[in-house]
């Protein structure tokens, strides 16, 4: 009977820590959905200095936990729309934030968890906005957490005394066992993915009276710390070099944090005891304590600490160019476009260097490189928005009749080069495919017809970077260029799906391997039409820059009066015409 209550109870405290790391997952994939964009513009804010980048980083950690708001710091580096010195900030503040989560976490609502959990359900049912099933769901999860909080405690409860001598060791046993429970926590906090997974499985120990004092819980929390940066150094795998910091960055914090904590640990476990009489809420703020003390440290500190950060992680490759965008340039429109082509230019180039990243996994398979591949489709989507809404910000500024024109047309360049990206992850993801797939090795005369196709394309695509450099004096003639090398490339395309054509008809190619050729033309034909709108934007008259007016500032245009317009007549028309 012993046995099998140890096996239950086993049973019943991984099934209480499965259900908490599901409903922290719907906790912040809901929260993330509510608030929509508004989270990256959060990072993009947080560039204006240290300080404000710490609070709006402790925002983010707050909403996400440190591991998701990591990730999109480590996106935006990527993108090259944050630099490492400006990522130090919200990778401190995402520490601090995950810990003030956790104080709620800290609160013991006895059998009322289930009043979120109903009203989250009413709320699911009854809403009919987007949003509003969003926070729904968030407060579903948020009960479900209690929930499963309490599961973990009741199994526990039984064995309190075996856990409390196994558990206890760390504390008056020297320094070594501290390292053992440190690396205990580091451990399950890395598998977990989550602090906030370890922390709960902490509370859940300490609820069932397994721990009696702060002591032997200090070294655990530091261990919470440091195992839940897996997730950001893991999630940087196929990213730049400055991205790839970031996750050592997250790392190094709260490393620095614990050997901080351990050199004051009297001093530090005194004042958690002042703050509150609770052991849970002593446990919470203990790490809230711990990651303040360290931000305060490091932030201030930022230059030397970015310094230590490309010591530890040496590159021989130089860092990829940030991004161009800057709102002081918004006062003066002229400047502002100018930056907004160079920012298409970069973007550009992203776009190119990952089609030639396919053409290395079409023919040689490489897991990573594909890693890398979707790590770039990320970027660009993450910098066609960031675009889009500087140059909607533009428009609030006086304008001349070309600047305005011109801003339709690097909107345009904007989605289309979007496009080019989504395309290229189009063709990673049809190289896997084709990897997975028995019998779609390609013949030689395939290999060779498709590899020209590609040349022709990149050919393409290296005159729109080209062509986006806005120093360049006439856009109309570069953009001649890219359309003589779309017809070109057009040509090309006609014969290899003729040649494919005739193979398959004859028998003497596989029809499954004429379904993949015939699929990676599309994708290139689809890259090459992007870069056609592109040139025809750029044939436009009205683009071009003017470098006397660079330095001009503009008055912000006054608000609009809005004009409401009737739509009846139109729809009754909709309606006569038959498509209502």
């Amino acid at each position: 009977m012993e046995s099998e209550s140890i096996v239950w109870g086993a049973l019943k405290l991984v099934g209480g820590l499965a259900c908490f790391i599901f409903a922290l997952h719907i906790l912040i994939s809901s929260l993330q959905a509510a608030a929509g964009r508004s989270l990256r513009g959060l990072i993009r804010w947080s560039t204006r200095g240290r300080w404000v980048g710490l609070s709006l980083g402790t925002v983010m950690g707050t909403l996400l936990q440190s591991n998701a708001s990591v990730f999109l710091v480590i996106g935006f580096l990527h993108a090259g729309l944050l630099t490492l010195p400006q990522a130090i900030a919200p990778i401190a503040g995402a520490n601090i934030g995950t810990t003030l989560a956790l104080q709620l976490i800290s609160f013991d609502l006895g059998d009322f968890y289930f009043v979120p959990i109903i009203v989250g359900v009413l709320l699911l049912i009854s809403a009919k906005r987007p949003t509003w099933k969003d926070s729904a769901q968030a407060l579903i999860g948020f009960g479900f957490l209690f929930m499963s909080m309490k599961m973990m405690s009741d199994s526990l409860a039984p064995h309190k005394d075996a856990l409390q001598s196994l558990l206890s060791t760390s504390h008056g046993s020297g320094l070594t066992a501290k390292f053992i429970a440190i690396g205990i926590t580091t451990v399950v906090s890395a598998a977990l993915q989550s602090r906030s997974a370890t922390m709960g499985l902490l509370f859940a120990l300490t609820r069932a009276d397994v721990f009696s004092s702060l002591e032997p819980i200090f070294p655990y929390v530091l261990g919470a710390q440091i195992g839940t940066c897996s997730t950001g150094v893991i999630g940087s795998v196929g990213t730049s070099i400055d991205a790839r910091r970031g996750g050592v960055t997250h790392l190094l914090f709260n490393i620095l944090g614990t050997a901080i904590a351990l050199a004051l640990e009297p001093f530090l476990i005194k004042i958690t005891q002042m703050t509150s009489s609770d052991l849970i809420h002593q446990t919470a703020n203990l790490q809230t304590i711990i990651i303040i003390l360290t931000a305060l440290i490091i932030v201030p500190l930022r230059t030397p600490f970015v310094w230590f950060v490309r010591l530890v992680t040496p590159s021989r490759k130089p860092a990829p160019p940030s991004s161009h965008l800057d709102d002081e340039a918004l006062k003066m429109p002229e400047q502002a476009i100018y930056r907004s082509v160079r920012e298409l230019q970069r973007v550009a180039d992203i776009c190119a260097q990952t089609f030639r990243l396919n053409a290395e996994v079409m023919f040689r398979m490489n897991k990573r490189t594909l890693l890398t591949i979707r790590r770039n489709e990320d970027a660009v989507d993450e910098i066609h928005h960031v675009l889009k809404q500087y140059l909607q910000k533009l428009t609030a500024r006086y304008l001349s009749r070309r600047q305005a024109i011109m801003i339709q047309h690097l909107n345009r360049c904007t989605i289309d080069i979007e496009r080019i990206g989504d395309h290229n992850e189009n063709i990673a993801d049809l190289t896997e495919l084709r990897f997975h797939t028995r019998g779609t090795a390609f013949p030689s005369v395939a290999q060779q017809t498709l590899f020209g196709l590609f040349e022709s394309a990149d050919r393409v695509l290296q005159l729109v970077i080209k062509s986006l450099n806005p120093d360049n004096t006439d856009f109309q003639a570069i953009a001649h260029d890219i359309l003589q090398a779309r017809d070109a490339y057009v040509d090309l395309s006609l014969s290899a799906k003729a040649l494919f054509s005739e193979k398959i008809i004859n028998h003497e190619w596989a029809p499954i391997v004429g379904i993949f050729l015939s699929d990676y033309v599309d994708g290139f034909d689809r890259i090459v039409r992007h870069s056609k709108m592109i040139a025809l934007a750029e044939s436009q008259p009205h683009f071009w820059i003017k470098r006397r007016k660079l330095d001009r500032i503009a008055p912000e245009m006054p608000g609009h009066s809005k004009t409401s317009h009737e739509p009846g007549d139109f729809l009754d028309k909709l309606q006569e015409e038959g498509f209502v």
